[in-house]
């Protein structure tokens, strides 16, 4: 039977998973480590997936030796045919519980010659995909308990969350718009400008969009964290796509409606005839199956659908 510490260590994992406004390392170093109380590993690896690259990318290491680390997140732990039945499972998985170790190439060429005989794997998934994953192993032939399987899967939402933000950004803005501390990936231009003039208005928090290129956007979101005048914001965002079919254009009308911006006005703020706005209004209308400008405006402020402006009040 699992012991108290090791739950209290699972909860402790599950809080540090999830706190909003550290940063995404930190908080992954924090899981790694408060792993150890819940089962006694000699080494252990918390890892996003990168597609684009098909393999892992390291957030927290512990106790491996780097040669060690570098294989279990390298293509050589993917193409291992063990590793592809632990992610089908979709749930913490011991490695006795899955067949063919004894005839697994990562197995017999990478951790056996470690002196690390037994493991586990947490395959993470966000609501559409594979994310990343949680592997740790041990230097006897004694596995971890079920109890520890059933500890970590518990976990498994708060893990999976973690991982999958490590592939946002993120930044803390102060109240009266002070930029403080970067957490993770590049800024895109203009989000700085239009998250503290969010903040210092007033209204964190909420969600917005930056332009990228092309049809490319930035669906941002700003959240309060803190209290009284040391209040902080935090401000996130990833890599998106226009929704409901908008075109980048039609995303500027959009802001303009949610500006409250008539369409003589959104013309002449983007260079583009009074018609064309007409027709943009138009179309938009159909494809939010709205009514109303009002209506456009109010589902845009509601899902971040909009570009903010440091001119608009």
């Amino acid at each position: 039977m699992i012991s108290l510490q090791g739950a209290t260590s699972a909860i402790r994992m599950a809080q540090a998973a999830a706190r909003p406004a550290v940063d995404i390392k930190t908080r992954a170093s924090d899981v790694v480590d408060e792993l150890k109380g819940v089962v006694g590993y000699a080494g252990a690896l918390l890892a996003r997936w990168d597609p684009t690259r098909s393999h892992h990318l390291p957030l927290a290491v512990s106790r491996y030796e780097d040669s060690v680390a570098e294989a279990v997140v390298s293509g050589a732990y993917v193409s291992d045919p063990k590793w592809h039945k632990m992610q089908q499972r979709r749930s913490p998985v011991r490695w006795i519980d899955v067949p063919g170790q004894s005839s697994s190439p990562f197995f017999r060429d990478v951790l056996r010659p470690h002196g690390l005989y037994e493991g586990l794997t947490v395959p993470l998934y966000s609501p559409t995909s594979y994310v990343g994953m949680l592997a740790l192993n041990v230097d006897s032939y004694t596995p971890p308990s079920e109890d520890v399987v059933a500890l970590l899967e518990a976990c498994v939402p708060s893990l999976s969350a973690l991982v999958e933000s490590a592939g946002q950004g993120g930044l803390l803005i102060a109240s009266d718009g002070t930029v403080g501390g970067y957490v993770d990936g590049e800024v895109p231009d203009g989000l700085i400008d239009a998250a503290q003039g969010l903040v210092r208005s007033g209204r964190s928090p909420s969600k917005f969009m930056v332009k990228g290129t092309g049809r490319t956007v930035f669906p941002a979101e700003i959240v309060p964290c803190g209290a009284a005048a040391e209040s902080q914001h935090l401000v996130s965002w990833r890599r998106g796509s226009l929704p409901y079919g908008l075109s980048a254009r039609e995303l500027d009308v959009v802001s303009g409606l949610v500006a409250g911006l008539s369409n003589r006005e959104i013309s002449a703020r983007h260079g583009i005839s009074h018609r064309t706005v007409s027709t943009h209004v138009e179309r938009i209308l159909h494809k939010f199956s709205a009514s109303s400008r009002t209506a456009v405006a109010s589902i845009a402020i509601g899902e971040g659908i909009y570009v903010p402006s440091a001119t608009d009040g």
